[in-house]
């Protein structure tokens, strides 16, 4: 049998267009919900006016330049699934509270080299898309400019958005093969660190924080 070839097609079956898509859509709909991010509702609004404001050429760059940036969430992905699967191990093996595994194995490894051009040099590609941007800003009038500078914003936050989520799914990947055999003990081990993880990744959150965002509580101040 020839496990480098078996290996190989779990990465192709795993990283697909299909699942990047789940994850990026799963990301755009839990911050439509938590109202959070408004660059998503001025890219929409620039979606409409932009055509109106380029020329042809110019709408042409900018297919390309977010052409570049769709390429940058499947380096998000490819890049944060493995180490989220290798923190839920890291986590169950170590007395690491886990406190910081998203900023330990993403925030921290990214920029590192030969790490970041292994993984399709994401930084990269998003430096690249930037730089692109950036000229494309100068060329069109004033009416354009402020879409055209919130379009770097919303993918930065839409990168990030898949690396959090891609992170996830592995570290839940790698937790569904430890919790298998878990002595009672382990398993209360293990939530604490699990808890602080999902808090970092702002999966979920306490009670006094969903309590304080509530504007409408009563004891909001």
């Amino acid at each position: 049998m020839n496990f480098s070839k078996e290996v190989h097609q779990i990465k192709t079956d795993l990283y697909t267009d299909t699942r990047l898509k789940s994850l990026f859509y799963g990301y755009l709909l839990d911050e439509k919900a938590s109202k959070r991010n408004p660059w998503e509702e001025l890219y929409t609004e620039g979606e409409t006016a932009l055509p109106k404001l380029l020329t042809d050429a110019q709408q042409k760059k900018l297919f390309d330049i977010e052409g570049g940036y769709k390429h940058c969430l499947q380096c998000a992905f490819s890049f944060s699934f493995p180490r989220g699967l290798c923190a839920a191990f890291q986590q169950y093996f170590t007395d690491d509270t886990g406190e910081n595994a998203f900023q330990d194995w993403i925030e921290k490894r990214l920029p590192e080299e030969p790490v970041a051009k292994f993984h399709g040099g994401l930084l990269n590609y998003r430096n690249r898309c930037a730089g692109y941007l950036s000229k494309l800003e100068e060329e069109v009038d004033e009416a354009a400019k402020k879409y055209i500078r919130g379009i770097e914003r919303v993918w930065n936050d839409r990168i990030n958005g898949v690396l959090r989520y891609g992170f996830y799914l592995g570290y839940r990947c790698g937790l569904s093969a430890i919790t298998m055999d878990l002595s009672l003990q382990e398993a209360e081990d293990l939530e604490k660190k699990i808890l602080l993880t999902e808090f970092g990744l702002k999966i979920t959150s306490t009670h006094w924080t969903k309590e304080a965002l509530d504007q409408t509580n009563p004891y909001y101040f």
